[in-house]
């Protein structure tokens, strides 16, 4: 937690890891953000998100990334739960802050210049 923010950052846990970390977390409720596992990739565990219940998922990946990051089904996935995607490559820079009377905000930077 950041004050009143719920955050888990992926970093680049592998599949397995997730769905190991899914079957041992313990969440009163649901986290507000979560930092994508492999910017993005198809190296995601369904079940880790379902149990998270992020309300924003942030995907920090380059403009032109080699890999194709992110895949099309991490961006289903992710949609498909009613999950709010912001990703760099699109929207450049992305902070999610709190307010009290209003909930969560978020400010992007808009696209990045090519």
């Amino acid at each position: 937690r950041a004050g009143p923010l719920g955050l888990v950052a992926l970093g680049d846990l592998e599949t397995a890891a997730q769905a190991a970390l899914a079957r041992q977390i313990v969440i009163a409720s649901a986290v507000d953000v979560v930092k994508v596992a492999h910017h993005g990739s198809a190296r995601q565990d369904p079940g880790l998100y379902a149990r998270l219940r992020p309300r924003i998922a942030l995907i920090g990946v380059g403009r032109h990334n080699d890999y194709g990051h992110p895949v099309p089904s991490t961006l289903a996935m992710l949609r498909a739960a009613g999950i709010l995607v912001l990703r760099t490559d699109t929207e450049g820079d992305a902070a999610v802050v709190t307010r009290r009377a209003a909930g969560l905000a978020v400010a992007t930077a808009g696209p990045r210049p090519p």
